[in-house]
């Protein structure tokens, strides 16, 4: 399973990405609930498993999605490799191939970091 690492309160954390569609943004709704960036979109980004791979699509027309520095259109999936970095607003998500083993205590963090 591929997992995201990003920094949580300053501390390094690694979340897995579950099912088919990972969504990640400001809203309640979103899978990766982000609530104190507010340069990112209510649905800012998706990361998407697909048979040939993993691939990040950025959703927003208004802010910016960054794959390893380089901008990233609207609705053009990219597919994704260990070690790329995804920016967007002040968020800096790593991906990672293997990994994303699930821990209770960690969800239990997120949902209440994350309010999902």
């Amino acid at each position: 399973m591929a997992s995201v690492t990003c920094k949580i309160d300053g501390r390094q954390e690694e979340i897995p990405l579950m099912g088919e569609v990972t969504t990640v943004g400001r809203s309640h709704e979103a899978d990766i609930h982000i609530h104190n960036d507010r340069k990112i979109s209510r649905l800012h980004l998706q990361f998407v498993h697909r048979p040939e791979g993993y691939f990040v699509e950025h959703l927003s027309s208004k802010t910016k999605t960054r794959l390893n520095g380089k901008l990233i259109a609207a609705k053009s999936p990219q597919k994704l490799q260990d070690g790329d970095d995804v920016e967007f607003g002040k968020q800096r998500m790593v991906f990672s191939r293997q990994g994303g083993e699930s821990k209770p205590s960690f969800f239990g963090r997120l949902k209440g970091l994350f309010g999902r």
